[in-house]
């Protein structure tokens, strides 16, 4: 899986940020990809510059569901500074966080309160006094504790590092620009269908011409990868054009154009590739390894494949992180 790189390095803006987007002028496309991040964000209605809103459990329809997102402790603000443009961020994503535990809580509806009481206890034992987490208590509601539980794990500081802020929120968006894609490919697909269906209502389609629909559809995809890099998607990072390359070299080398296999590469191998923030300095190898171990177990439960996971026992992994 391949790794993005933490650079200190400030580059300068863009003059022009649209124009041109092409490897020579590299240092104009984070900005430029930011700035198309951000009209994504305003269109709606949500302000980029506000890194946290107001945050709670709900349930909808016998479902827990979650509103905004956590907020920083003082403690994070205070040991994780930032300098001019820069962004606390997650090296395994705080929706991946977030989902996964959702997903869990869901799922075990039955024994959840038992569960997160005892790692609100662990987590008292084990914690200083002045920690967030002795603000809650095992008696305090159950959303208010899924609370606590969801913004202790945000606050992780071994997850954290402080880092371009517009190429943080531009690289946000090329997993859900991949995600949508996959969506929009479904629903193609099955019009392709159902128009096939209609045009032939006496007899089941040939394997020609399921062959052709499917390859429709691939080609699709192939062109819609195509238009995130004409986007600048491709372009935040060498190693995310790397990787849309990747992809899209995939699907060309392709003699049957699989629709299954296509889709399945994109979902299981080039998001989790993109989502996580790896860094290419040797001597965090080890973290690196533990970071791709916790992000497939958190993946699988935010998929409802979870089986047998334990969400706590990743966490207490996850909280654990090596440093090196």
């Amino acid at each position: 899986m391949a790794p993005t790189t933490r650079s200190k390095k400030k580059q300068p803006a863009a003059k022009n940020p649209l124009h041109k987007l092409n490897k020579k002028n590299g240092k104009k496309i984070i900005k430029a990809v930011a700035k198309v991040a951000h009209k994504k964000a305003w269109s709606k209605g949500k302000n980029p510059h506000v890194t946290s809103s107001t945050f709670s459990y709900i349930q909808e329809n016998g479902k827990w569901v979650y509103k905004g997102r956590p907020q920083w402790y003082v403690k994070t603000v205070e040991d994780i500074k930032l300098q001019r443009g820069e962004h606390r961020r997650h090296i395994i994503p705080s929706h991946l966080l977030l989902s996964s535990f959702l997903n869990y809580v869901n799922d075990n509806s039955a024994t959840i309160e038992s569960k997160v009481n005892a790692f609100i206890t662990k987590r008292q034992k084990v914690d200083s006094k002045t920690s967030p987490i002795h603000k809650v208590s095992i008696s305090s509601s159950l959303d208010k504790k899924l609370e606590a539980v969801s913004t202790y794990i945000h606050n992780n500081q071994k997850n954290l590092f402080p880092e371009r802020g517009d190429e943080n929120t531009a690289i946000g968006f090329l997993p859900k620009e991949i995600g949508n894609l996959l969506k929009n490919a479904e629903a193609l697909l099955k019009v392709e269908y159902d128009n096939a269906a209609k045009a032939h209502p006496k007899k089941d389609l040939s394997n020609a011409q399921i062959k052709k629909i499917t390859q429709k559809v691939v080609d699709y995809i192939e062109n819609e990868l195509q238009g995130l890099k004409k986007k600048g998607f491709g372009f935040v990072l060498p190693v995310k054009a790397d990787i849309l390359d990747k992809a899209i070299a995939y699907i060309q080398a392709m003699l049957d154009k699989n629709y299954a296999r296509v889709t399945a590469f994109l979902a299981d191998e080039i998001v989790p590739s993109l989502e996580i923030d790896l860094s290419k300095t040797p001597e965090l190898a080890n973290q690196n390894q533990k970071v791709i171990e916790i992000f497939q177990k958190l993946d699988k439960l935010r998929n409802g494949e979870g089986g047998d996971i334990d969400f706590f026992q990743v966490i207490d992994e996850f909280l654990s992180l090596p440093q090196k």
